[in-house]
């Protein structure tokens, strides 16, 4: 297994489609309403996302909003390949680096401490960069199988905070990025579940009214 730190690689950039706000609010009620009894599509002014029960680490998710698509499963196989890509780096070479930044999403990494294989529950900040350091605030989430626990008992899984300066992903990873300020947000509410789940039924709805579109802009988070 190679073990490489990626600090030059080549960024593909894509415009993706930004759908009219109130079109998308109504398209996202209309398709809710078929499988839900309940159903409120509004935009709003963000609340604070660091309080509960979001427990972001900004604010919002506005300002510069960016996916990023990390690596791939050809890391993976037919050879595991690891590959490690700095968030840091990235932000760098993405000329993002004299911004805030606020990464939220999720991929493969390793612990830090242990070096075991699991997924990365990426939710942190990014300083603007001074005196050639970009510091980090992290309330992100390490997921991994712990095999033994300290008195020698197998577990099956854990769950480890990351609130040390940890900002890399390994292999792949697919994440959004933005200044982390507090703009409007679609707010939606669905009670009374009679059919297709929450996520499945708003991507009905958009795949149906926005054909062959690829969309910027759209976070949905689920509780």
């Amino acid at each position: 297994m190679n073990n490489e730190n990626i600090s030059n690689f080549d960024t593909i950039p894509i415009d993706l489609f930004i759908p009219d706000k109130i079109k998308l609010a109504t398209v996202v009620k209309n398709e809710l309403s078929t499988s839900f009894g309940e159903v409120t599509a509004e935009w709003v002014d963000c609340p604070d996302l660091t309080q509960e029960p979001f427990n972001l680490a900004a604010p919002g998710l506005g300002g510069d909003a960016t996916l990023l698509d990390i690596g791939g499963t050809a890391n993976i196989f037919p050879f595991r390949q690891l590959k490690i890509y700095d968030f840091k780096n990235i932000l760098n070479q993405l000329n993002r680096s004299q911004n805030n930044n606020f990464i939220i999403g999720g991929g493969l990494s390793t612990q830090p401490m242990t070096l075991n294989y699991g997924h990365l529950i990426m939710n942190g900040t990014f300083a603007p960069v001074a005196n050639e350091i970009i510091a980090v605030s992290n309330k992100s989430r390490f997921a991994f199988r712990n095999r033994f626990n300290d008195q020698g008992e197998e577990e099956q899984f854990a769950l480890e905070i990351l609130n040390n300066p940890f900002s890399k992903c390994h292999m792949y990873g697919n994440f959004f990025v933005s200044q982390g300020l507090r703009e409007q947000v679609l707010k939606v509410e669905a009670k009374e579940r009679t059919g297709h789940d929450f996520i499945e039924a708003i991507q009905r709805g958009i795949s149906r009214i926005f054909p062959s579109k690829l969309f910027s802009n759209l976070i949905v988070v689920q509780l």
